[in-house]
């Protein structure tokens, strides 16, 4: 008998076949590395600056860009197994034991978005209220439904699902584009409370809140490509492939984005203040 890990109910789910060919994977790999590159620098950057400035509250932003960059690290190995097994499985077999690499990459890299969201509410309050009131734990208490939901079985990704069993993927990209929307809201209200009022008297502080609010408009853009992804994924016509490949662009450009210029907004390097502060 042939044991399916990590749920034995994906036995019965069906794979797809690599939908984008050799230069749909090298377009997908190029703009991945650079942007897995991307979230391992301004992590790591987060944590120094976090030390250097003996501000450890920065390190949420570390450990947010890190969770990322890990799990899609992941995701993107499972992208090029895909390709090279054509099974959207990745089925790796162990004896009478198979795992079912891609669909479980793919079940912590939404995890991973959605600490990352977290990470960001949290930062956020804690710099508006100074410690968390009871609709803040509510909404950290929502952050880890959104994070057990997206590693639930029943979102299929990547397989054709038994035929009448409950595809719980919608409700997932809700939880998705909610907890999204209050994670950017709250920096929002951090940016335009705290941050804000200080740069009409720091001009230091006026070129970061520039590249905050910057980094803030592309955190907004990869909230709504992270749901526009989960939709376009259902399509079934011929050009979904083609339009799927265009928003993981454009989705990545976006993290690539968000990060660098919130980095340079609270961690804001030398030749940025020599430029625009001492001229």
């Amino acid at each position: 008998m042939e044991i399916v890990l990590p749920w034995s109910i994906w036995e019965d789910a069906q794979p797809r076949k690599y939908p984008y060919g050799f230069s749909g994977l090298l377009f997908a790999l190029i703009i991945s590395i650079v942007y897995l590159i991307t979230l391992l620098i301004i992590g790591l950057l987060f944590r120094k600056t976090s030390k250097e400035l003996k501000n450890p509250q920065l390190k949420y932003w570390s450990y947010g860009f890190l969770v990322v960059f890990t799990f899609d690290v992941l995701h993107v190995i499972g992208d090029v197994l895909f390709y090279l097994t054509n099974d959207s499985r990745v089925p790796i077999s162990f004896d009478s034991v198979v795992f079912y690499y891609y669909p479980t990459a793919t079940s912590l890299s939404v995890a991973g978005i959605i600490v990352f969201y977290m990470l960001v509410f949290y930062y956020s309050i804690l710099q508006i209220h100074k410690k968390l009131i009871f609709s803040d734990k509510i909404i950290i208490f929502l952050d880890v439904i959104g994070i057990l939901i997206g590693l639930s079985p029943y979102n299929w990704w990547h397989m054709t699902p038994p035929e009448g069993v409950i595809d719980t993927k919608p409700i997932t990209g809700m939880f998705l584009l909610i907890l999204g929307i209050i994670a950017v809201f709250a920096f929002f209200k951090y940016l335009r409370n705290v941050v804000k009022p200080k740069a009409k008297e720091d001009k230091l502080k006026a070129i970061q809140f520039k590249f905050l609010r910057i980094g803030f408009v592309f955190m907004i853009a990869l909230t709504l490509l992270m749901v526009l992804h989960g939709i376009m994924a259902r399509f079934k016509v011929p050009w979904a492939a083609t339009g799927l490949l265009i928003i993981t662009f454009f989705k990545l450009l976006s993290m690539i984005l968000t990060a660098i210029f919130v980095w340079i907004g609270f961690c804001t390097p030398r030749f940025i203040i020599r430029k625009y502060v001492k001229t």
